[in-house]
């Protein structure tokens, strides 16, 4: 059964595109995690993206590749996408 969930891609958290180059984050919609590798268009130019869609509310929520700085925005039915919001951490030792 996995198997084919995974071949159909309805596995809610699936490894999706690579957002690179001039790729606008603002068409990306679907659930799932997204690489982002050398962006002109994200808060940062490497790092992740995860998806969050419920249908009413598109999350997306970025980490950079150091995991210093955390970016979040929402877009309601579809409409248009909220600023993203930053958050960035300094290093600490624990």
């Amino acid at each position: 059964m996995g198997e084919l969930f995974t071949s159909l891609g309805l596995f809610p958290f699936m490894q999706r595109d690579i957002i690179q180059g001039e790729m606008s984050p603002d068409d990306i919609r679907t659930s799932g995690m997204y690489d982002v590798g050398n962006s002109t268009t994200m808060p940062f130019n490497y790092g992740g993206l995860l998806v969050f869609n419920t249908k009413t509310l598109t999350i997306q929520t970025g980490v950079d590749l150091q995991g210093k700085t955390i970016c979040i925005r929402v877009s309601w039915n579809n409409g248009p996408w909220s600023s993203w919001n930053n958050f960035t951490f300094n290093q600490q030792s624990i």
